[in-house]
């Protein structure tokens, strides 16, 4: 047996909070031979550090520090020695804080995962060169949108609509222009619950509503309620035709969202599983031709039980009366669904596989936590993702950009009490429409250059 491979077999067997306590010390070499042995066993072993990227983190030792060698007699005097070693430090040193201040670092991921992370503050890496800007608050709506459940903007930007239940009377969904705040019309609800789900038709002349037991469709321009329909009881689809809800398909609930795929809409107005890569980590907006559980208006995600990970809707979201409602391209016909359905966690293959580094990052910390949730809004071109990951107290509401997990801003202490569909996008992007609990609806606009 060579010396390299009785060091591995004696190294000790280290816990993943071990192994990120030594690996500062990993990198500048200042660890015993048997100790890195552990160190490089544990990473190729650790689902979490693979994940993160450390595979290479032996290959990132030997850049950082010099490899000691044992030459046969000296080459250098003793003091030019000591000025090398001086140099040699200084440059590790250099190239560690380089590591350390990057977006994305695997060595930050590491240091970052291990233990529980400070509460309220973001666990994603920030930028480079500054601190994350706070969202900066643009617009407070008028005080009758306070406590809202439910929120969704028109696709021209100009209305949001939002649901009201006071206590005392029969919920209702009030239009409030975006501009001024103010309400401008008022749609009445006849079902027996405040809707907790919202969906504009494509040419936004429709609004749809679901309350967990109803489903119906009103005309904005009359205003009217067009047609109420019975939902059935647990998780189930379905496809009504959007101007008199008659029931046109029923589609099966345990094979819809299956494996990594999505559900299609035809010209007809059914719906059919999509075939790979067609649904693969796509997300789905309203009158997208494609339906998937990643929706761009709000996803939520949740740890279920064995460490695995879930998007879709679950108790808690069936008993406030949310689920997934989504328009036909054309706007002829309307789907409804509340199911779930697992996620990919690497290095599983099987499950919905998350669409961008952000969300990535976000399903890893719920399942790493084995509690909690997680909330996602994507914005209209999809750049960018805001997050809430509620594995811990006073969890803030970050900003990321989708594809590198970037921190752009924040907004702390304000994820408690929301839900999926309680914060929307701005049409143009540039802002978030936040329905919190017990407060009126406040837009937030995004730093410059977020």
């Amino acid at each position: 047996m060579s010396r390299k491979e009785s060091r591995g077999k004696n190294a000790p067997r280290l816990s993943h909070e071990q192994a990120a306590d030594l690996l500062v010390d990993y990198h500048f070499g200042r660890l015993p031979r048997q100790m890195n042995a552990a160190v490089e066993a544990h990473v190729k072993s650790c689902r979490i550090c693979q994940k993160q990227g450390l595979e290479h983190a032996a290959t990132e030792m030997r850049a950082a520090v010099k490899v000691r060698v044992k030459p046969s007699k000296p080459l250098i005097s003793t003091r030019a020695k000591v000025i090398f070693f001086a140099l040699a430090v200084l440059i590790g040193f250099q190239l560690v804080v380089f590591e350390l201040i990057q977006p994305g670092s695997p060595l930050v991921a590491l240091l970052r995962s291990s233990g529980p992370a400070p509460s309220g503050k973001p666990t994603a890496t920030a930028s480079a060169t500054a601190t994350p800007a706070p969202l900066a608050k643009a617009l407070a709506y008028d005080p009758s949108s306070a406590g809202s459940p439910a929120l969704a903007i028109s696709p021209d930007g100009a209305t949001l609509a939002v649901v009201q239940a006071p206590a005392a009377s029969a919920p209702t969904v009030t239009l409030f222009a975006t501009a001024t705040g103010k309400p401008t019309t008022t749609l009445s609800w006849t079902g027996p619950n405040a809707p907790g789900t919202l969906a504009w038709s494509p040419d936004g002349k429709q609004l749809a509503a679901a309350d967990g037991s109803e489903v119906g469709v009103w005309s904005v321009t009359s205003p009217s309620l067009l047609w109420l329909d019975q939902l059935p009881g647990g998780p189930a689809v379905r496809v009504y035709a959007a101007s008199d809800g008659s029931p046109l398909q029923k589609p099966d609930a345990t094979a819809s969202f299956s494996g990594d795929s999505a559900l299609s809409w035809s010209t007809s107005g059914q719906v059919s599983q999509a075939s790979e890569p067609a649904g693969a980590g796509a997300v789905s907006g309203d009158a997208a031709p494609i339906v998937t559980l990643w929706q761009a208006r709000g996803t939520h995600l949740f740890a279920a039980s064995g460490g695995a990970v879930q998007v879709g809707y679950d108790a808690t979201d069936v008993a406030a009366h949310r689920a997934l409602l989504a328009w036909s391209p054309d706007g002829h016909h309307l789907l409804w669904a509340s199911l779930a359905r697992e996620v990919a966690v690497p290095p599983a293959t099987t499950g919905l596989t998350a669409p961008n580094a952000a969300i990535a990052a976000v399903v890893a910390e719920v399942a790493h936590a084995g509690h909690g949730d997680a909330l996602a809004w994507f914005a209209p071109d999809l750049s960018t993702v805001a997050a809430c990951a509620r594995t811990q107290a006073g969890a803030p509401l970050i900003l990321y950009d989708a594809g590198s997990g970037r921190v752009l801003a924040t907004l702390e202490d304000a994820c408690e009490g929301l839900s999926a569909a309680s914060v929307v996008w701005s049409a143009d992007g540039k802002s978030l429409l936040i329905a919190a609990p017990h407060a009126a609806v406040t837009a937030y606009s995004l730093p410059t250059g977020g």
